[in-house]
């Protein structure tokens, strides 16, 4: 390598701390580092720092070895394509992004391109797959609809703003359209089904509503569309602008779950963006969030106070209850007593009458022996 200050050559090599002699090309950062990059072998990617180098190999993350082509994006983010994918280098951590189909499109990463949006281009032998790092947004132009072959291995962009895709016999200028894509249409599954036309979608809280996302477009293939979302507790405090807080990353998933522990109302918006990474016009819907009836006030309440009255009947009538239990009692021992008495009573006359019956036969006898005397 080679560096010229504008009056001589300065030359490094593994001589004087360069850790390989052959590199396939260069970039220099904002920051001013340089960035060598080896095509084969297991040279990895140097770092010049302007006072030594530093050697990146697939041990300290790299996804590859050899490094196919290089790329700054805004942030200062450093990427690295390769034969078997993406790398990104964030000044610490290498993170390595495979063929996936919510990502990178193809298992190779042969170029990159930094456009006037800041959106990376990464082109691979089944398309081009474009990456928006600020709102996290991947998305891939499938081969098919921009050239008239596979393995797409560089691609530019012109000052109209057009993009060519150079690839294996063809070279392919490319016009993106700008034109705003239709919003999206909302459906709400839950204790019945709601759309975007109707003013409230009554849910209940607690249980899961399911969200299902559609929309028409007759150029941008299933797979290749993003629909990305956001909550918020007023439809005006909703940003629709490209790069604005509080969305969610772009998916290509049409349906997934939502559900919330807290009553209230929510505004619920969403956006569709097309092949061309085009923004529509958010759609809303509102959502009604009411709490189960148990933790609903309106019905507690009065069904609290109802019970609590229930209650306090419920006391009182067994106030009453006991109190004629114990009137019961009383009554009882009253005329147990009575009874008692009267029973005491007639034992003490029955004994006086048992007593004058004795002497009364007593006497009788006296008299009849009397009387037997008098007649001898």
């Amino acid at each position: 390598m080679s560096r010229y200050d504008g009056r001589s050559f300065q030359n490094f090599s593994t001589n004087n701390g360069l850790p390989v002699n052959r590199f396939w090309g260069l970039i220099i950062a904002a920051n001013g580092d340089v960035w060598l990059r080896t095509f084969f072998g297991s040279g990895g990617v140097v770092r010049y720092d302007g006072a030594q180098f530093h050697r990146y190999t697939t041990t300290d993350g790299l996804a590859d070895d050899a490094a196919w082509c290089a790329r700054e994006s805004p942030g200062g983010l450093l990427w690295f394509g390769s034969g078997n994918g993406l790398t990104r280098f964030d000044g610490k951590t290498f993170t390595v992004f495979t063929k996936n189909k919510d990502r990178l499109g193809s298992a190779v990463a042969a170029d990159i391109l930094s456009d006037r949006d800041g959106v990376l281009w990464i082109a691979g032998e089944d398309g081009v797959t474009r990456h928006d790092s600020v709102d996290e947004l991947w998305s891939t132009l499938p081969a098919q609809d921009i050239t008239l072959g596979n393995n797409i291995a560089a691609v530019v962009q012109d000052q109209r703003g057009d993009f060519w895709f150079g690839s294996r016999g063809n070279l392919t200028r490319y016009t993106p359209s700008r034109a705003q894509p239709r919003s999206p249409q909302i459906t709400v599954v839950a204790e019945k089904e709601f759309d975007e036309h109707e003013s409230v979608a009554e849910l209940t809280a607690g249980r899961r509503a399911v969200l299902k996302l559609s929309v028409v477009d007759l150029k941008t293939r299933a797979e290749s569309r993003r629909f990305r979302w956001q909550f918020a507790s007023d439809k005006s405090s909703i940003d629709a602008s490209r790069h604005a807080r509080g969305w969610l990353p772009a998916r290509r998933e049409t349906q997934f779950e939502w559900q919330t522990n807290r009553a209230g109302t929510y505004s619920l918006a969403v956006q569709y963006i097309d092949r061309d990474l085009n923004y529509s016009s958010p759609t809303f819907l509102t959502l009604r969030v009411s709490p189960v009836w148990y933790a609903n006030a309106w019905i507690t309440v009065p069904g609290g106070g109802a019970a609590l009255g229930l209650v306090g009947w419920a006391f009182i009538a067994r106030s009453l209850v006991i109190r004629r239990k114990r009137e019961a009692e009383q009554l009882r021992e009253r005329l147990l007593e009575q009874e008692r008495r009267a029973r005491e009573l007639l034992q003490a006359k029955n004994a006086e009458l048992e007593k004058a019956t004795a002497a009364a036969q007593a006497a009788s006898k006296a008299k009849s022996a009397f009387l037997a005397n008098m007649s001898h």
